[in-house]
């Protein structure tokens, strides 16, 4: 089943969109670690656990989360990874504890990992053959353009002092 050109450039907008989220949120915290660290009182050891784990979460469950797509619908888990990973992103900006921020970066993990799991079979499955190729160089060189420019963004947030938007992408 395809979907009507302002349905597909919707979706193409969305993924796009979500890939730029999710890469930004792994390389713009980069340049924030020594404010954050500072600011919240952090442990070595909880330092690396909320610059780690958003990884290990988002990576460890792509398997997992790929077989549930079946189950749940492409669709739906797609929709429920964004508004996860949305919704974790709105926890950590708000709250000033280290391990609730981990605890925002595993849900943002999971968030992630049920629609990055979907996005090619989103693709694959409305777009028309014969343009997949142009979506998905787009899509990636979206999120792509953002993985290069996180350190920069992260940078902006941290010389202004909200940290806190850091983590809202």
């Amino acid at each position: 089943m395809m979907l009507g050109r302002k349905a597909q450039f919707y979706l193409v907008i969305s993924i796009a969109t979500f890939l730029s989220m999710i890469f930004l949120d792994k390389t713009g915290l980069s340049v924030v670690i020594s404010e954050l660290s500072r600011s919240l009182h952090l442990t070595t050891s909880e330092l690396q656990w909320v610059v780690n784990i958003y990884t290990l979460t988002l990576s460890m469950l792509l398997l997992i989360c790929g077989y549930l797509s079946e189950r749940l619908g492409v669709r739906r888990q797609y929709l429920y990874g964004v508004i996860i990973f949305l919704l974790a992103s709105l926890l950590i900006a708000v709250c000033s504890s280290a391990w609730l921020i981990i605890v925002g970066r595993v849900i943002q993990g999971i968030g992630g990992s049920l629609a990055f799991a979907t996005y090619l079979i989103l693709i694959s499955r409305y777009i028309p053959q014969d343009e997949r190729g142009k979506v998905l160089g787009l899509c990636v060189g979206c999120g792509s353009v953002f993985l290069g420019i996180g350190p920069l963004i992260g940078g902006s947030f941290n010389s202004v002092s909200e940290l806190a938007a850091a983590f809202f992408d």
